[in-house]
């Protein structure tokens, strides 16, 4: 349970949340969310650790099991770093590393 400190932060802002799904605009695609992810992708802001995220997730879903929820958040997570879209430990010092990110992408 390494990931639990980790400060999650999402690199794409253009998302919506609809009938407790969340659609991320991703830079080739749509992507789309269930509900517990839509939770994570909500709080996915650099801020929020992954164990205070899990702690949402499992008080508004009522989930007995966290360790299959980190495990969950933890698949989540890469998916969403391969995709380009989240930075699985925000340090505000990565900040000039997400503009190169966004500029390596605008051509796409």
């Amino acid at each position: 349970m390494y990931m639990l400190q980790f400060k999650p932060c999402r690199v794409i802002q253009s998302y919506k949340i609809e009938d407790n799904r969340a659609y991320i605009i991703g830079f080739n695609h749509v992507v789309e969310l269930n509900s517990v992810s839509a939770v994570f992708w909500d709080m996915a802001n650099g801020k929020n650790t992954v164990e205070q995220i899990i702690k949402r997730i499992v008080n508004v879903f009522d989930i007995s099991d966290e360790d299959k929820v980190y495990d969950d958040i933890c698949r989540l997570m890469e998916m969403l770093n391969q995709e380009g879209i989240l930075i699985k430990n925000w340090d505000p010092l990565y900040k000039d590393k997400v503009g190169v990110l966004y500029e390596k992408n605008e051509s796409l």
